[in-house]
């Protein structure tokens, strides 16, 4: 939570706050509803146990951003009726209301946007390692080691962060559309699925199957031969 009200600036809760207050002066029944769903939301992300929490920031944009343009909207009326009172000249204030609405994020931003242009990625793509910026084809590269040592009608089970670049590499990059690629589920409590048994049973005889990480249950199932350090073929027993 903490982490979440940092990403704003202090302006935005002005806003925010102005479009709360709005909101109820309407109808309260409608300003209601957005505050019972985000503290649904946000009571899921502080009580449950997640490994990415960050996933929660996009649900909860959408009723932050709603108060945020109420607040702004807000302004907007009250200033046009001030002025209108006064039998002063509306669209110029309004015209630099807009301006301001504008200018205010992109100052707030204006690290981060300098970064992106100069370097084509912003400080936190740096910062939280999204992607190797230093080595954009890492990625395919680790996926070469695995795609190279399996024959083009394999079957391979990984892991879900390393799925993508795997099909990518071989469907895209190399044209070896016949490697098939599915999610092997790697957590302590989770075990090979009756679905999936049989999907290795059937196919087992026509085509090699391989799992690109280890899975102590496999050799319940399976004889275990070790490709290399993270490629595992499976046999029948």
């Amino acid at each position: 939570m903490v982490e979440y009200v940092s990403l704003h600036p202090a302006w935005a809760f002005v806003f925010i706050l102005i479009g709360v207050f709005a909101l109820f002066k309407r109808d309260w029944r409608d300003a209601l509803y957005p505050i019972i769903a985000f503290l649904i939301i946000w009571g899921f992300a502080v009580t449950i146990s997640f490994s990415i929490y960050q996933e929660f920031y996009t649900p909860i944009a959408i009723f932050v951003f709603v108060w945020y343009g109420m607040g702004a909207s807000q302004i907007f009326e009250t200033i046009s009726q001030f002025l209108s009172q006064r039998q002063i000249a509306i669209k110029g204030p309004q015209l630099l209301m807009s301006v301001v609405l504008i200018a205010l994020p992109l100052w707030q931003f204006r690290a981060d946007l300098s970064t992106g242009v100069q370097y084509g990625y912003t400080s936190f793509i740096r910062r939280d390692h999204l992607y190797p910026v230093f080595a954009p084809d890492k990625a395919i590269r680790d996926a070469l080691k695995i795609i190279n040592n399996v024959e083009d009608n394999a079957i391979v089970f990984t892991d879900w962060d390393k799925l993508y670049s795997y099909v990518y590499t071989a469907h895209i990059e190399e044209g070896k559309t016949g490697i098939a690629f599915h999610l092997a589920l790697a957590d302590d409590d989770i075990r090979l699925s009756e679905s999936t048994l049989a999907y290795i049973d059937h196919n087992i005889d026509e085509r090699p199957v391989y799992f690109a990480v280890f899975l102590p249950e496999l050799a319940e199932h399976f004889q275990v031969k070790q490709i290399s350090e993270t490629l595992y073929r499976v046999y029948r027993k």
